[in-house]
């Protein structure tokens, strides 16, 4: 059982296109033993200073995953039947299939922000330069695509990224892509701004007809930018000029756009032209497309989403937490559906304004910091949230983040395994805190972090501590906290694959046009911080380092992660094996094989 625990609880996933319900990014394939949720309906208090005991829900969650499958085995040879006709042991491909998305495919242009982006490239329509890919834990494994060859001109000061693509490419018109369209193609992307990382970009310059450099404003010193540009759409100039790709999209990919109601259903045909040779087909491509034809149905409601599921209708399922029990053992769908789940790299957790000009001043004293954290009952918080759909973390990253220390989790000596009001009141008697009531500031509508502020609420007053919410849109609320006199503390929520990238976005001064980062951290208030979180972005794979930030977050007491998600998924069995690309895990359907018999 142990062996079983620790397979399943490492692994997560984002099923992007196909996904019924939200998804974050999130993956790392290391083995972690983590908790992974509770079913409890009552909150579990542990007495003063212990750690928290191992809950009855754990192990229901737990037994509640026996006969669900793990993502990453999903993805092995091994998970495939051979006594069974398959797409991989036969020249025949499955005829169509019908996904489900939560998601309006409003437009279908290569270069758009956020999750469109990876879903345009990934559905695909549309390739980039390279993907990248995550093997073993190891994170930002490059994969060519379109490239045949990518090398930095000097390693040693990396401001020239050298690219040359196959010289025999061509799109769904049959035009040729060349350098000049891979130059065209990376600064539509740098004017749309479709992530950050292309401002590190200066411009691109055409070698010849097949090879581009990329230049560098200042030298690259992490995978994280590189994999990103590499990451672009690429796309025929002439095409562009002929098309409206917001309806009409003439990729390089292994299915086009065969037509679309919009806001309803998008039918995805395979290219039987596809350019490249079977030999040379990264993983995105590989068989050159196993299914004839892909429909995917917009469906926004969960519940009629399950109804499709249950019909037939649809080959993908995201599964709400209140029907979980129905594939369960006992259920009225127990193994008629192939089931597997992600636990998810984000968290959700709470973070003080140490800038110094925090409305209530105790929040500059790290005795009352200490004194919230140990006041609020994480485990209890996810009783309250989520009876299978979230688990408790024990560092500043979800457990299945690149570098999370598996490690983190055995430690019982601080705030992230200890409920202790007691403790919160001796701290909080230590400080000069009067009862002034702190500004706590959350993202409205988002159902498990809304709850979980209104707990902490009353486990703060429990101690003495007065908290007024203040939920507001994330517009609003990303103005609003650049303000550092406007709120003590704030409810937060980040993904990212990568711990580095993870603590990029929230605490790299850098991100940031206030001099401090998210949470008021500056050079002055805590020098030699920024160093550290320049260093981990430039190398992610050193645990000392990873291990040096987390430690300096908890002796200073500025935040602390509270839980991260479980998704649970349900998929029609005819799927023998998933393809997935990128460090995601974004799912390629027209690439997996399924059974034929």
């Amino acid at each position: 059982m142990k062996k079983f625990i620790v397979l399943v609880l490492s692994l997560a996933m984002v099923l992007s296109l196909a996904a019924c319900g939200n998804s974050n990014s999130s993956s790392n394939d290391s083995n972690n033993t983590t908790t992974a949720g509770n079913t409890n309906s009552e909150t579990t208090t542990a007495g003063a200073g212990s750690a928290k005991e191992e809950s009855d829900a754990k192990a229901e969650v737990v037994k509640a995953n026996e006969g669900f499958i793990s993502y990453l085995d999903f993805n092995t040879d091994e998970i495939l039947d051979t006594s069974r006709k398959s797409t991989a042991n036969s020249d025949e491909r499955y005829p169509e299939i019908t996904l489900a998305s939560n998601n309006e495919i409003k437009t279908w242009t290569a270069w758009q922000s956020g999750r469109g982006r990876h879903e345009m490239v990934l559905g695909g329509v549309w390739e980039p330069l390279a993907y990248n890919i995550e093997i073993d834990g190891e994170a930002y494994n490059i994969e060519p695509c379109l490239a045949e060859d990518i090398h930095w001109e000097d390693e040693s000061n990396k401001t020239h990224l050298i690219v040359k693509i196959y010289d025999y490419i061509k799109d769904f018109d049959g035009n040729e892509i060349k350098a000049s369209d891979v130059k065209f193609s990376i600064e539509q992307a740098m004017v749309a701004n479709i992530a950050g990382e292309y401002a590190q970009v200066d411009h691109v310059e055409i070698i010849d007809d097949y090879t581009v450099d990329i230049v560098w404003k200042a030298p690259c010193e992490s995978i994280i930018p590189e994999t990103t540009i590499l990451f672009t759409a690429i796309a025929s100039e002439k095409a562009f000029n002929e098309h409206d790709f917001v309806s009409d999209p003439c990729g390089t990919g292994t299915y086009y756009l065969d037509s679309q109601v919009v806001g309803s259903r998008y039918v995805l045909k395979r290219n039987e032209n596809y350019w490249q040779k079977e030999e040379l087909c990264c993983e995105a491509a590989k068989g050159r497309g196993n299914v004839d034809t892909i429909n995917i149905e917009y469906i926004g409601d969960r519940s009629m989403c399950y109804i499709s599921f249950e019909n037939g209708e649809v080959f993908n399922y995201e599964i709400d937490a209140t029907n979980l029990p129905d594939f369960m053992e006992g259920g009225k769908h127990y193994g008629e559906y192939t089931v597997m789940f992600e636990q998810n790299s984000g968290r959700y957790g709470v973070s003080f304004n140490v800038h110094g000009d925090a409305p209530v001043s105790a929040v500059n004293d790290k005795n009352f910091r200490e004194a919230v954290f140990y006041a609020i009952d994480g485990e209890g918080i996810i009783n309250a949230i989520g009876q299978y759909g979230y688990y408790q973390v024990h560092g500043e990253a979800g457990a299945t983040a690149i570098g999370y220390n598996p490690e983190w989790d055995t430690i019982t000596d601080n705030y992230y395994s200890i409920y202790d009001p007691d403790k919160a009141k001796e701290l909080l008697a230590q400080t000069d805190y009067k009862g002034e009531e702190l500004t706590f500031i959350c993202q409205s509508g988002q159902k498990a972090g809304e709850t979980a502020v209104q707990i902490i609420q009353q486990e703060l007053a429990a101690v003495g501590i007065n908290v007024k919410l203040l939920p507001l849109e994330m517009s609003v609320l990303n103005t609003y906290k650049n303000d550092f006199t406007s709120w003590d503390m704030w409810f937060f929520m980040w993904a990212g694959d990568d711990i580095g990238q993870q603590w990029a976005r929230q605490l790299d001064i850098a991100s940031y046009e206030t001099g401090s980062n998210e949470s008021g951290m500056n050079e002055e208030n805590f020098p030699g911080f920024q160093e550290k979180i320049e260093a981990v972005q430039k190398d992610t794979r050193t645990p000392e380092l990873i291990d040096e930030i987390q430690n300096f977050l908890v002796d200073n007491a500025i935040q602390y992660s509270i839980f991260g998600e479980i998704n649970y998924w349900a998929l029609n069995k005819d799927l023998g094996r998933l393809r997935f690309v990128s460090n995601h895990k974004d799912k390629v359907w027209g690439a997996c094989d399924y059974y034929l018999d």
